[in-house]
């Protein structure tokens, strides 16, 4: 109506694109959101299903618009529950953002619900039901940022968790890495000791060989003396013991007058 009024063939292959676009975002936006590939693996494969299909669904529609029209619906219809039961199930595993999330999906599919029922009678067509989905759209963005909010909020805690919990290991370590330290040095003090004291007693032993060898050298100094005296010594001694005999006898001669 504003952007391009001149150009009215764009809303025919907008109307054929941009819903199977914006289904194809929202559902690669809840994959990121809940984190559903590790704490929903089962159902990541049915959001990565339809995501597949939304992705090819313009190229059907284009081709035979009128025939495949309610494939479209169908596949929007079931990506929208998939959707839900992510944020529901991301809400039972107590995720904080899966509340934003579920409350946001929530809102937008309530306004369109009744933007589609308006005309039907059920609701009436007042401004809030005629811009249903403009102003659902905006309460979802609203949602959504605070979501987004709480996420990053979240992540920086993990950050400063995962940052003080580093520093604690570091500081651990740095405690074992001054033990340990503090052991190796007892360790090489008291090893000093004993290798001072095998040296002290080896030089004593040392000395002590020394001083046997000498008393040894002395010893055999004055076992040759001794045996180099004994010789002489001992034919003296025969000598004066032969001479002292011949005195004596000698002298009771002189006596008997003989």
């Amino acid at each position: 109506e504003f952007a391009w009024s001149s150009y009215p063939i764009l809303m025919p292959v907008l109307s054929k694109l941009m819903p199977s676009i914006a289904m194809l975002t929202l559902l690669l936006f809840t994959r990121r959101m809940l984190s559903t590939a590790t704490t929903m693996p089962r159902l990541d494969v049915g959001l990565r299903t339809c995501a597949l299909f939304n992705a090819g669904m313009p190229v059907l529609l284009f081709a035979a618009f009128n025939q495949t029209v309610w494939v479209a619906y169908l596949l929007i219809t079931l990506s929208t529950m998939l959707i839900l039961l992510a944020g529901v199930n991301g809400s039972l595993q107590r995720q904080r953002s899966a509340y934003f999330f579920l409350l946001a999906f929530s809102v937008l599919c309530v306004t369109l619900i009744v933007m589609q029922l308006r005309p039907f009678g059920i609701f009436p067509s007042l401004a809030s039901t005629t811009a249903g989905i403009q102003l659902g759209s905006a309460l979802e963005m609203i949602l959504l940022a605070f979501a987004l909010a709480d996420r990053y909020h979240l992540l920086r805690l993990e950050k400063e968790r995962a940052q003080a919990q580093a520093l604690a290991a570091q500081q651990r370590e740095v405690a074992v890495l001054k033990a340990s330290e503090r052991e190796l040095e007892a360790r090489v003090q008291a090893r000093t000791a004993e290798l001072t004291a095998t040296l002290q007693h080896l030089e004593h032993t040392r000395d002590d060989l020394m001083q046997a060898e000498k008393l040894a050298s002395l010893g055999a100094l004055v076992a040759g003396v001794a045996h180099e005296l004994n010789t002489p010594i001992g034919n003296a001694l025969t000598t004066a013991t032969a001479l002292q005999d011949r005195m004596r006898s000698f002298g009771l001669k002189v006596q008997r007058g003989e």
